[in-house]
């Protein structure tokens, strides 16, 4: 196992509300620009019906889909013992996380964190430096130091 140079943090995981205003106004932007295309833009016929109907449908899908993503958000607290990653759920159920942290998205306040186990199962997690800001740059160290083995530090 590598060595770290980070302390141990747990880092409390809520359902990031921000994340979920900015879905619904996604969601909204974009049925009223099939609206507007609907309206103006998609032809006229039978082929119209069939192609706003098509387009509604997969706009409905996606609402659903962004809807159960954004309810299903893991809660509780990702923990960082100083060689191991874990997610401590609501009812203090501890799982422990295989590999390292794969950061995807990284905007400075907001961080999202891929787990892949040896299945090829993900496990997701999305932070806000709101959340906790007294440990966030704590965390942060946690996360990036995993991707430094001991043999970059001689380096």
């Amino acid at each position: 196992m590598p060595q770290r140079h980070s302390r141990p943090v747990g880092y409390p995981l809520l359902r990031s509300r921000q994340l979920g205003w900015w879905w619904q106004g996604m969601l909204a932007v974009s049925g009223c620009a099939l609206l507007a295309w609907g309206c103006w833009g998609a032809g006229h016929g039978a082929a119209l019906w069939l192609r706003l109907g098509l387009a509604a449908c997969l706009w409905l899908v996606c609402a659903c889909c962004s809807r159960y993503v954004l309810r299903h958000q893991p809660e509780g607290t990702l923990h960082w013992s100083g060689t191991a990653w874990a997610w401590i759920g609501a009812e203090t159920q501890v799982l422990p996380l295989q590999g390292e942290p794969l950061v995807v998205l990284d905007m400075q306040w907001l961080l999202v964190l891929t787990f892949v186990d040896a299945e090829q199962r993900a496990q997701r997690f999305v932070l806000q430096r709101d959340w906790a800001p007294q440990i966030w740059a704590d965390l942060r160290r946690a996360v990036y130091s995993s991707a430094h083995s001991p043999q970059d530090a001689g380096r």
